[in-house]
Parts: C-alpha cells; structure tokens; sequence
C-alpha cells in the first residue's frame, strides 16, 4: 500500500518529488565529505523532514478509525507463555 501510496505522489507532484530527491543527494554528498562522519548529523535531519513531508503530502483517508471490542478477555498469565500461543490446546 506504502508503494503505490508513493508512485501515486511521485505522478501528481514529479517536479517537487525531483526536487526533493536532488536535495536529499546533494545533503548526502556533503554529509559523506568529512570522512562520513557529517553523515550522523545529516541522515537523521532528513529521516525526520522525509516522514513530515510524507504525512503532509499523504491525505489521511475519510473512514474513521476502526473500533476495537471492548468485549469480556480472558485474562493471560506470563507463565502460560507458549500454551497462549495454541489455544486449541488447552
């Protein structure tokens, strides 16, 4: 779903995508130069405008969240590990 929510975004917006991509390669060139080590300051930054630029592009979608049951569990004992894993088997 991620791919093709990317390959929808990348047709809509080419030239701000193209952009985006030349800005991300020219960081990383200069981050590389000394020594590599400039990268630990550079990739973290562009992790982080990468994904808010990622959720401002990506429309949330109409539906509303989906509703979890709040309905009666059986209560689970760290001890019952791998007997909760087959519960069939019980």
């Amino acid at each position: 779903m991620a791919l093709l929510t990317s390959i929808r975004t990348v047709a809509r917006n080419p030239f701000t995508m193209m952009l985006w991509g030349l800005i991300v390669a020219a960081l990383l060139v200069v981050g590389s130069l000394p020594l590599f080590l400039g990268l630990t300051i550079i990739v973290p930054i562009l992790g982080h405008a990468t994904w808010h630029l990622y959720r401002r592009v990506v429309e949330p979608q109409a539906a509303p969240p989906p509703t979890h049951d709040e309905g009666h569990r059986e209560r689970r004992y760290a001890a019952d590990f791998p007997a909760v894993l087959f519960p069939w088997a019980r």
